[in-house]
C-alpha cells in the first residue's frame, strides 16, 4: 500500500497535457525577466494542477535569474492581516546583510518593518485605521522596490483565494504599479463563483495587466496514461472511461480515486467499471480516511493535529498537540509521507489542501474546538505570532480564560495598527464571548464599540452604552466618548457623533477641564458643518471663558475652534489673530494633536485669513512632514491641498499647481474618492490663474461631478471652483448660479466673512452680474461683502472686495475703489490679487484717457503676474498695454518658467539634496516618475547636475522677489 501511494505522489508530480499552459508561462516569465512586470493567474478547480504549474513558473523564473518569493494562502491563516505579505517578503528581508537591509528598509519602507522585519521595527505614528492601512501599503511598496532594485522579482502566491484581505489589497496596489517596479505576480486560485473570492482578488484578475490561464481537465487518453502509471498496468478501456467520467479528468481526483480502488481491491478491468461509480463523489475523503485508518494510530493522531494547526505545522507543535514524543512524531510523519499524505521535509504540509480539508471536516466539533484551544495555549507559550494564536482561539469554544482574552486583545490591537479593522473587530468580538474578567469587560467593550462603529456594525451603540455604564471613572468616560466620536466620523455618522459628545460633556468631572475642552472642540467642529446644529456649536463656544491662556493641549484645541468661530463670524482680524496664535502655542498644537485633527487645520486657516502666511506655511510644512513620517498618503493629500490653497492666495501659482497635483497623486492613487472633489478644486483654481482653462476643465471632468452639485460643505470647494471656471469659459449664467449656491450654503452655516475658504462668492458673482447688465443685483451683493470685509479688516480680504466694487462702478467712483484696492493689497501678502487689481485699475485708467498712468499700472500688473505665474492676468495686462500703444515684453518661456508644476516640485526636492528614492517617497509617487521629471528638468534648463539645478532654482527665486 505504501509503495502504491509513493508511486501516486511521484506520478502526479508530472505534468500531463500542459504544453500550451507552459508556453504561456514561459513567455510571461521571459517578459518578467526583461522588467515588463504584470500579473498571471492560474485558475482552476482543486486538483487540476495549479500548484505544479506555479512551481514550473518558479523554475523557469530561476532559469532567467529572476528571484521567486513564495507564499501560500490557507483556510486558517486567511484572518492574518498582511500574512501573505509577510510570507513573501519576510524571508527575503531576513536574508539580507546589515548594509543591504539598511538600504532596502530605508525611508518609507520602514513603515512595513513590523510586518516583514521585526528586528528593524520602528514606532509608527498612531493614526486612524484607513491611514494606518495605507501607511503599510506604502511601506510594502517600497520594500518591494528595494528588493526589485537588486534583482528582478516574481511574487508567487498559491491558493490566493485563501489569502488575507490586507495582503490581497496590497497585491492589487502593486499590480496597478506594475509599470513602475520590475515586479511580476503569479497567483493560483480556484475558480471564482459569486461571493467566493475576496473583492481585491476579483479586482486583481480584472486588471488590464492581468492574464489568466485555465488548465483544462485531462483528456480520456491522458487519463488512461496516468491510470496505467498509477496501477502499473494497462487498464481496460471501460475502467479508464469510468474513472475519467467520475473525476472529470481532474489529475488529483483521479489519483485519489485509484488509491480508493486499491483500498477496495478493485482491479483495472472492465468488470470493476461499474463499482468505480460507487466511489464518487466522496471518493477522495473516503480514500484518505481509509488509508489513514490502516496506518499506526500515532500517525493518524499526528495527521489530524497537523490539520488543526493549519496549512503547515512545526513537528514539535504537532507532536505536543497529539501527545506524542518527538521520536514518535517524527516516525509518524515519515509514515504519513510514505502514504502520500504529507509532503517531504519540514514544516509538515499536506500534499494537497483537499487532504487537510477532509481530515479537518472529519473531526467532531467538540474535539476540534478543544484541539484549537490547546494549540492556542501551545503557541502562546512559545510567544508565537499573535495572529496564529488568535486564529486558534477563534475556532475554540469560550472557556472564560483571561489569558485567552489578553491574547485576543493584543492581536486586535496589532490588527488595528495595521488598518485591518474588520480583523480587529473579529478578535474583539471573540474576546467578549470568552468572556473577559469583570475588571476587563469595560476595556473590551470600549475597543469593540469603536471598531464596530468604524465599520458600521449595528451592535456598536449597545456595546458603547454598556462600556459607558461600566466606565465609572469620569476620565475614562470622556476618553471613550472621544474615541467613539472619531469612529462615528469615520463611519460617516456625524450626527450620532455630535449627540454622543453632547451627552458625554454633561458628565465630565469639574476638575477635568482638559477633557471638557477636547470634547467641546470636537463637538463644535462637527456641529458647525450642519445648519441644524450651528446653534449648538454657538452655545458651547459661549461657555468658553475669556482669556484662556492655551497652557494645555485641551486649552489650545478649544482656542483653535474659538479662532475659527471668530473668523467665520467676521470678527476683527486682530482678535482672530490673537486667538489663533494662542491656539498654535508656538507650534505645539500641530505636534500634539492627532494627525487628522480638523481643529488644527481650523487654527492654521485662521492664520492664513489673517495674513500670517509665514506662520501658516510653517504649520503646513510641519503637518506634511508628520504625514510623510507616518506614511499617510491621505493626510498628506489633505495638507498638500491646503498648502496649495495658501500658495494660490500668496500668488505662488506654479507651486500651488505642484502641491495640488501632489495631493491628487497621493489621495487618488490610494483610492480616496471622497477627497477627490476638494483636491481637484484647488487644482482648478490654480490652473485658471495660470491661464489654462482647458486643463481646469479637464480637472473638473475627472471629479465626475454632475450638473447638479449638492449644496453641502463636502462639495463646496468644487461648486465654487466650477463657478469660476464657467465664468472663465464665458458661461456667465452657470457660473453665477454656482457661486450663489456656494454663498447660500455659507449663509446657512452662519458664515459671513468673505475670507473663509478664500471664497469671495458674492463679489465674484457681482462682477459677472454687472457684465450681464444686472447692475442693481451686483451692487447689492458687493455692498454686503464689502461691509463684512471692512469689519474684518484684513487688507487682502478688503482689497479683493474693493476691486469688485471698482469693476461694477464706472468712471471716477470705480477708479477710486480700484485705487483703494491697490493700496490695501500692497500691504498684504496676496501678490496675485495685487497684480489683478493693478491690471483692472490700468484698464479703467486707459478707458478714462489717462494713458501714461494706465501704462504704469499695467506694467506693474504684467511684471507681478509674470513673477507669480499668473498667466491669465499677465495676458490681460499685455493686451491692455498694446491698446495704449505700448510695446510690452513677451511672456517668459524659458528657464524655470518652462518647467511643469510636477517637474518643479521634483526639482525643488532634488535641489534640497533628496535622492530619487526619497523624493518618490515624499511625494507618494513611483521612482521612475521622479527620474522622468528630473530628465525633463535637465533638458529644459540645459544643465546636467543637481548642483546646477539648485543654482537655477536659487536664481529664479531671486528674480521673483519684488
Amino acid at each position: 500500500m505504501g509503495a502504491i501511494a509513493m508511486v501516486s505522489a511521484r506520478v502526479t508530480a508530472e505534468l500531463f497535457e500542459r504544453d500550451a499552459e507552459l508556453e504561456v508561462i514561459a513567455d510571461f516569465v521571459k517578459r518578467a525577466a526583461g522588467g515588463a512586470g504584470g500579473v498571471l493567474f492560474i485558475e482552476g478547480p482543486a486538483g487540476v494542477g495549479k500548484t505544479r504549474l506555479l512551481e514550473a513558473a518558479a523554475g523557469l523564473a530561476g532559469d532567467e535569474s529572476v528571484r521567486v518569493l513564495w507564499a501560500h494562502g490557507g483556510e486558517l491563516e486567511r484572518s492574518f492581516p498582511f500574512g501573505v505579505a509577510a510570507q513573501l517578503l519576510g524571508p527575503a528581508v531576513s536574508g539580507l546583510d546589515d548594509d543591504q537591509r539598511t538600504s532596502v528598509m530605508s525611508g518609507a519602507a520602514a513603515l512595513a518593518a513590523e510586518i516583514v522585519d521585526p528586528r528593524g521595527r520602528r514606532e509608527v505614528a498612531d493614526v486612524g485605521a484607513p491611514e494606518a492601512f495605507h501607511a503599510r501599503l506604502h511601506g510594502l511598496y517600497w520594500v518591494c522596490t528595494g528588493l526589485a532594485a537588486r534583482q528582478r522579482v516574481v511574487l508567487a502566491i498559491d491558493d490566493a483565494h485563501w489569502g488575507d484581505d490586507a495582503s490581497l489589497q496590497w497585491l492589487l496596489f502593486m499590480a496597478r504599479r506594475a509599470g513602475d517596479v520590475p515586479l511580476t505576480l503569479i497567483l493560483s486560485a480556484r475558480p471564482v463563483r459569486s461571493g467566493d473570492w475576496p473583492e481585491p482578488l476579483t479586482m486583481l484578475v480584472a486588471e488590464p495587466s492581468a492574464s489568466v490561464i485555465r488548465p483544462r481537465p485531462l483528456s480520456k487518453v491522458a487519463s488512461e496514461i496516468l491510470i496505467a502509471r498509477l496501477v502499473g498496468a494497462e487498464p481496460d478501456e471501460e475502467f479508464a472511461a469510468a474513472c475519467h467520467r467520475v473525476t472529470g479528468g481532474n489529475p488529483f481526483l483521479l489519483t485519489e480515486l485509484i488509491a480508493a480502488a486499491k483500498v477496495d481491491g478493485l482491479s483495472p478491468t472492465a468488470s470493476s467499471a461499474a463499482q468505480i461509480l460507487s466511489l464518487a463523489p466522496e471518493g477522495v475523503a473516503r480514500s484518505i480516511l481509509v488509508r489513514l485508518g490502516r496506518l499506526p494510530r500515532a500517525a493518524g493522531r499526528l495527521a489530524r493535529c497537523v490539520a488543526v494547526l493549519g496549512s503547515e505545522a512545526e513537528l514539535r507543535h504537532a507532536a505536543a498537540l497529539a501527545d506524542l514524543s518527538s521520536a514518535d512524531a517524527a516516525a509518524g510523519a515519515d509514515v504519513l509521507t510514505a502514504a502520500g499524505l504529507l509532503s517531504e521535509g519540514r514544516p509538515l504540509r499536506f500534499i494537497h489542501p483537499v487532504i487537510r480539508t477532509s481530515l479537518y471536516a472529519e473531526l467532531p466539533d467538540g474535539e476540534r474546538a478543544q484541539l484549537h484551544r490547546r494549540a492556542a495555549r501551545l503557541l502562546a507559550g512559545e510567544r508565537a505570532d499573535l495572529d496564529a494564536v488568535a486564529a486558534h482561539l477563534l475556532a475554540s469554544e469560550p472557556a472564560g480564560e483571561s489569558c485567552a482574552v489578553e491574547a485576543l486583545l493584543q492581536a486586535a490591537e496589532r490588527a488595528r495598527s495595521r488598518g485591518a479593522t474588520t480583523t480587529s473587530l473579529r478578535y474583539l468580538s471573540r474576546a467578549l464571548r470568552e468572556p473577559p474578567p469583570a475588571d476587563r469587560r469595560a476595556f473590551v467593550l470600549r475597543h469593540l464599540s469603536v471598531a464596530e462603529t468604524t465599520v458600521g456594525e449595528p451592535n456598536a451603540a449597545e456595546h458603547a452604552r454598556e462600556a459607558m455604564d461600566l466606565a465609572s471613572e469620569p476620565r475614562q468616560r470622556a476618553r471613550l466618548a472621544y474615541e467613539l466620536s472619531a469612529a462615528y466620523i469615520v463611519a460617516g455618522d456625524w450626527s450620532e457623533a455630535i449627540n454622543l459628545l453632547e451627552r458625554a460633556l454633561e458628565h465630565v468631572s469639574p476638575d477635568d477641564q482638559d477633557s471638557r475642552w477636547r470634547l467641546g472642540a470636537r463637538l463644535i467642529g462637527l456641529a458647525r458643518h450642519y445648519p441644524r446644529h450651528v446653534a449648538l456649536a454657538q452655545q458651547h463656544l459661549e461657555r468658553v471663558p475669556d482669556g484662556l491662556a492655551g497652557n494645555t493641549p485641551g486649552e489650545r484645541v478649544i482656542l483653535a475652534e474659538l479662532a475659527y468661530a471668530a473668523l467665520i463670524a467676521g470678527e476683527p482680524v486682530d482678535a482672530v489673530t490673537e486667538l489663533a496664535l494662542r491656539a498654535m502655542g508656538e507650534g505645539r498644537l500641530t505636534a500634539e494633536q492627532p494627525l487628522a485633527s480638523h481643529s488644527v487645520l481650523n487654527a492654521v486657516w485662521a492664520l492664513v485669513s489673517c495674513e500670517r502666511h509665514e506662520l501658516a506655511m510653517r504649520a503646513y510644512d510641519a503637518l506634511i512632514a508628520r504625514a510623510r513620517e507616518a506614511g499617510s498618503p491621505i493626510t498628506f493629500a489633505w495638507f498638500a491641498s491646503r498648502r496649495s490653497q495658501l500658495r494660490y492666495l500668496r500668488g505662488d501659482i506654479p507651486d500651488a499647481i505642484a502641491d495640488a497635483r501632489a495631493a491628487i497623486d497621493a489621495g487618488g492613487h490610494f483610492g480616496q474618492s471622497l477627497l477627490a472633489a476638494g483636491l481637484y478644486a484647488r487644482l482648478i483654481d490654480a490652473l485658471l490663474a495660470a491661464g489654462d482653462i482647458e486643463g481646469a476643465a479637464q480637472a473638473l471632468e475627472v471629479t465626475g461631478t454632475g450638473e447638479e452639485i449638492p449644496e453641502t460643505l463636502q462639495f463646496f470647494p468644487v461648486m465654487l471652483s466650477r463657478g469660476r471656471l464657467r465664468l472663465a469659459q464665458g458661461a456667465a449664467e452657470g457660473g453665477i448660479e454656482d457661486l450663489l449656491g456656494a454663498e447660500r450654503l455659507l449663509a446657512r452655516l452662519g458664515i459671513t466673512n468673505p475670507a473663509v475658504a478664500g471664497a469671495h462668492c458674492r463679489s465674484t458673482a457681482a462682477v459677472a452680474l454687472a457684465g450681464l447688465g444686472r447692475t442693481d443685483e451686483a451692487r447689492e451683493l458687493v455692498a454686503g461683502e464689502l461691509s463684512a470685509a471692512r469689519w474684518f479688516g484684513a487688507d487682502s480680504t478688503l482689497g479683493i472686495s474693493l476691486r469688485a466694487a471698482g469693476l461694477i462702478e464706472r468712471g471716477a467712483v470705480g477708479i477710486g475703489y480700484l485705487h483703494e484696492a491697490v493700496a490695501h493689497l500692497e500691504r498684504s501678502p496676496a501678490r496675485l490679487e495685487l497684480a489683478r487689481a493693478h491690471a483692472d485699475l490700468g484698464a479703467a485708467l486707459r478707458r478714462a484717457g489717462e494713458r501714461r498712468e494706465a501704462q504704469q499700472e499695467l506694467r506693474h500688473a504684467l511684471d507681478l503676474a509674470d513673477r507669480c505665474g499668473g498667466n491669465a492676468i499677465a495676458e490681460q495686462a499685455r493686451g491692455e498695454l498694446l491698446i495704449t500703444g505700448a510695446r510690452p515684453r513677451r511672456a517668459r518661456i524659458g528657464g524655470i518658467e518652462a518647467l511643469t508644476a510636477s517637474e518643479r516640485r521634483v526639482a525643488q526636492l532634488a535641489a534640497e539634496g533628496l535622492t530619487n528614492r526619497q523624493i518618490a517617497q515624499a511625494l507618494f509617487v513611483a521612482q521612475p516618475t521622479v527620474v522622468t521629471h528630473l530628465s525633463h528638468c535637465y533638458q529644459k534648463l540645459n544643465i546636467s547636475s543637481r548642483e546646477q539645478l539648485a543654482d537655477e532654482l536659487a536664481r529664479a527665486a531671486r528674480d521673483e522677489q519684488p
